[in-house]
């Protein structure tokens, strides 16, 4: 993101007072950087969030993310883990699975929501870039998952302590992401989901998608399991309690 597109952001949205009060904690933390070296889709204020949620989390944890395109959000909670001694399981389809993916986003009824997934498909990397990018950075405690998000919880095994969910963002790929994979995350663990601010409740809005919104207020906000910690910009953050 250059400066031009930062200012634009800011006054377009209206953010600036949010984008302030991170700002310096950001700068603190020496999350700034990532925000430049990599790219994605990830706000300040979200990754300030998120990085919180990750450094709550109890020593050694492991963290499942669900969509890592070119490795922002990864960065984010890979920072995190330093402090913790994690490790992190990033799962995307990378240019590994384009072919298969472009066949199944062509299907979308949803004209506008087909367009933006076919046009982020075709700036996908390879899954060897965003692992150079990442070792870059001097992360190593982290591995990247070529494939399917539901092909992967069918072989998983284990608790998890966070699970972030930034993945398909149609309402039934995202409902198939938490309902295969929320089963894996400890009590007091902690779930995340990308673009899930969408009060609008349009197919698909800058600050959330349809679909990871339904999901996290039918599922999340009116579940019984879960206590709702953060809901800044689109990222909406939970603890489970049962």
């Amino acid at each position: 993101m250059d400066l031009n597109s930062f200012i634009s952001a800011l006054e377009y949205y209206k953010r600036l007072p949010v984008y302030v009060k991170s700002l310096f904690p950001a700068l603190r933390l020496g999350l700034l950087k990532y925000l430049y070296k990599f790219e994605g889709y990830l706000s300040l204020p979200e990754a300030l969030y998120l990085y919180r949620a990750s450094l709550s989390l109890p020593k050694s944890p492991v963290i499942v993310e669900l969509g890592c395109y070119k490795g922002l959000s990864t960065a984010i909670l890979l920072s995190a883990l330093r402090k913790k001694k994690g490790f992190l399981y990033s799962i995307d389809t990378f240019d590994d699975y384009n072919a298969s993916c472009r066949k199944i986003i062509s299907g979308y009824k949803n004209k506008r929501f087909r367009s933006s997934e076919l046009s982020l498909l075709g700036s996908k990397v390879a899954l060897g870039n965003v692992y150079q990018n990442l070792r870059s950075q001097g992360f190593s405690r982290f591995k990247l998952m070529a494939g399917y998000s539901f092909e992967w919880s069918r072989k998983w095994k284990g608790k998890i302590d966070m699970l972030f969910i930034d993945a398909g963002h149609g309402y039934g790929e995202v409902k198939r992401d938490f309902l295969e994979w929320s089963k894996f995350i400890k009590k007091g663990g902690i779930i995340a989901f990308h673009d899930a601010n969408n009060t609008r409740k349009t197919p698909y809005w800058r600050l959330g998608w349809e679909g990871p919104t339904r999901v996290f207020e039918k599922y999340v906000l009116k579940g019984r399991n879960w206590k709702v910690l953060e809901r800044v910009e689109s990222l909406a953050i939970a603890r489970k309690i049962s």
